[in-house]
């Protein structure tokens, strides 16, 4: 009865364990602002309380804007004509605020769903560049996380703060109307303010 080679086995099944194994995430910005172009940057609550604090607001106040994106309203960065992020400066292809940057661009091009994390872009030219060190790999691991849990909060928020926001100014909106169609009731407004001041 012929023996069975072990070793060949082992090696067999240690290639089927490799195979299986996800390849290791390695990334480094190659600042080729690809990302700041192909990207829709959407902005969570965490990155505008963060802009309060550093008063940064100041600066991306004017370049955002609510979006219908899939049936939800969604607070993105605003991309120039040329499909550039209107905060991308193309001397240094460096963004204008890199330091306190969007989260999702902090954690780029990682993402998290939920239970694993992902590679958003596998044509990104960051990727498989060098080794990343541990310190950096958990630091853009918990951007991913951050993420995914800063716009599950977004998604949650936003519709409920521009469904009472568009209530509050339909109501000033009526409350307007009924004014002007009804000049009298103005006037008395007046006369009694003036009764008041006498």
């Amino acid at each position: 009865m012929p023996r069975k080679n072990k070793n060949k086995s082992k090696s067999t099944s240690k290639k089927s364990k490799k195979s299986d194994e996800k390849p290791k995430f390695k990334f480094v910005c190659q600042k080729c602002g690809k990302c700041c172009e192909t990207e829709t940057i959407f902005i969570s609550i965490s990155d505008l309380e963060r802009w309060v604090n550093d008063q940064t607001i100041y600066r991306v106040m004017h370049r955002l804007e609510l979006q219908e994106i899939e049936g939800n309203y969604k607070l993105v960065l605003i991309h120039d004509d040329d499909g550039k992020c209107n905060l991308y400066n193309r001397d240094n292809k460096m963004c204008m605020i890199y330091d306190t940057r969007p989260v999702m661009c902090r954690s780029y091009p990682l993402g998290f769903n939920g239970q694993e994390y992902f590679v958003k872009n596998n044509k990104c030219k960051g990727l498989n560049k060098e080794d990343m060190t541990k310190q950096q790999l958990d630091t853009i691991r918990n951007h991913a996380f951050e993420e995914h849990i800063a716009h599950r909060q977004m998604d949650r928020v936003l519709p409920l703060l521009y469904s009472l926001i568009f209530n509050k100014l339909i109501k000033d909106s009526q409350a307007f109307m009924n004014k002007l169609a009804d000049p009298d009731e103005e006037t008395k407004d007046t006369v009694t303010s003036d009764e008041k001041t006498k």
